[in-house]
């Protein structure tokens, strides 16, 4: 297969993967927080706010802080990025041992990469996603290159 069909094939699955970062690690907004976050923006704004209404804020903000939902959600948000990462990174290093592109080719797919993750907002993951890339493209060409005795 010809080196730009299949920067184009790495672009495509990039891209996907960076998309499906930006939704599945995202952290969502419970029931809850939402509720909350309307009824504090409407107290904000307005002139007389009642004890009632301080109350229905207090004890929401309460549920919230709760240890049993706190730790929900850090429970939520640990196996959410360990499913992503358990596909994330076997594909990089097959797909980058797979690839068979030159030194350039391989750079290029590693700034592909990188560059479709800081579009969704990962930085970090895609900075560390187009390193693992680089050095699978790198070692499986020297696997692949006897080395020469000197």
């Amino acid at each position: 297969m010809k080196q730009i069909y299949k920067l184009i094939l790495i672009t495509i699955i990039a891209a996907l993967f960076s998309y499906s970062s930006s939704l599945f690690l995202q952290e969502a907004s419970s029931a809850t927080m939402r509720e909350y976050d309307a009824l504090y923006q409407t107290l904000k704004h307005k002139q007389n706010v009642t004890a009632a209404d301080k109350e229905k804020l207090e004890v929401l903000f309460r549920q919230i802080n709760s240890a049993k939902n706190i730790k929900s959600v850090l429970t939520q948000d640990i196996t959410r990025h360990i499913i992503f990462f358990v596909l994330l990174i076997p594909t990089l290093i097959f797909g980058g041992r797979r690839a068979k592109l030159s030194k350039d080719g391989s750079l290029y797919a590693s700034g592909i990469i990188f560059f479709a993750f800081i579009l969704s907002g990962a930085v970090i993951i895609g900075a560390i996603a187009g390193s693992l890339f680089f050095f699978a493209c790198h070692s499986a060409r020297q696997l692949a290159t006897p080395n020469s005795p000197d």
